[in-house]
């Protein structure tokens, strides 16, 4: 009996840590399209800077999170390969909005910072992604089309 008990107790445990680890997608955005600014420096030659149009199209972003909190950015490339912001040592943070729009911001202690703005009324994000590295130094802005859940 004792063994059963603890069996019991064990599979509502489980039970109830991974409903609450569990992750919901809020929405699933398609290919980017927008610009980016390439300064000059690092591997970025005279010709290669200043703005040019810039584009992922065979690439997703989805916006996830566990009970509209913990929120994560995974992209996932043309592979069909999932990058989690968390995932690659990001701090995801939702920062607020109103109903035109909310914002979530992920930093990348390293180099990068990024700004999402999703707008469920239009279904599109809007997003900005400053990086800088002995590499480069690049600002985009990006706009895609969502599929709100």
């Amino acid at each position: 009996m004792r063994t059963k008990n603890t069996l019991l107790i064990l599979l509502i445990t489980l039970f109830c840590a991974s409903n609450a680890n569990s992750r919901e997608t809020f929405a699933s955005c398609g290919g980017s399209n927008g610009y980016t600014y390439y300064v000059l420096g690092g591997f970025v030659s005279e010709s290669a800077a200043g703005y040019t149009k810039d584009a992922i199209q065979d690439g997703t972003i989805q916006f996830t999170h566990a009970d509209y909190k913990d929120w994560d950015v995974v992209q996932i490339d043309g592979f069909k390969k999932p990058y989690s912001a968390k995932g690659n040592g990001g701090s995801v943070t939702f920062v607020g909005g109103t109903e035109n729009g909310f914002n979530i911001m992920v930093f990348y202690p390293t180099d990068t910072i990024e700004v999402y703005t999703l707008r469920p009324l239009t279904n599109e994000v809007t997003w900005l992604q400053s990086k800088s590295n002995f590499q480069m130094s690049k600002a985009t802005v990006m706009k895609a089309n969502c599929l709100f859940q």
